[in-house]
């Protein structure tokens, strides 16, 4: 995650598995991002995640 961060990109974008998608959306939610709630992901699913609640 602290790579991530380290960005001064305002957008990133990752192409993973679907398991290392749900890990990682895990961790963005630690991590106080908001997205998709979701337990199993597609292979090169599109999941959006942003700082703060959904609105």
């Amino acid at each position: 995650m602290d790579f991530i961060k380290k960005k001064e990109e305002k957008n990133i974008l990752i192409v993973s598995h679907g398991f290392f998608l749900y890990v990682l959306a895990k961790e963005l939610e630690k991590q106080g991002y908001a997205g998709a709630r979701k337990r199993r992901f597609e292979n090169g699913e599109l999941c959006i995640y942003e700082k703060g609640p959904l609105h």
